[in-house]
């Protein structure tokens, strides 16, 4: 019965310093995002180079086509554009030079 009550308690004494220096570890990621308990790691962060500007484009949508959605992926913009029917396709835009890379038109067969 000794043994387990010491196991107890050195138990909740380890959740205690576990969560004290959780605490400490957000405070001090909080003021130095650098900040590691167990010094400098190997994951280096880089920042994207600024991207060039391409200027203005335009990209012809049919009379009652719209714009469904936009997703970016790789460098490339994806747009949906709808509603079904005639309309219904993607189009993939490269983003650092504004160049229609292509279309992708659905229709279904009659």
């Amino acid at each position: 019965m000794q043994a387990l009550k010491s196991l107890v308690i050195g138990m909740g004494l380890l959740i205690v310093v576990g969560t004290i220096l959780i605490v400490y570890g957000l405070i001090q990621r909080s003021s130095d995002p650098e900040f590691s308990f167990f010094g400098s790691t190997d994951v280096k962060t880089e920042t994207a180079a600024p991207g060039r500007a391409f200027g203005d484009i335009t990209v012809p949508l049919a009379s009652g086509c719209r714009i469904e959605d936009m997703r970016p992926d790789d460098g490339k913009l994806f747009v949906r554009v709808g509603p079904e029917g005639s309309c219904a396709r993607i189009i993939a835009i490269e983003l650092a030079s504004g160049k229609v890379l292509g279309n992708v038109t659905f229709w279904t067969a009659p």
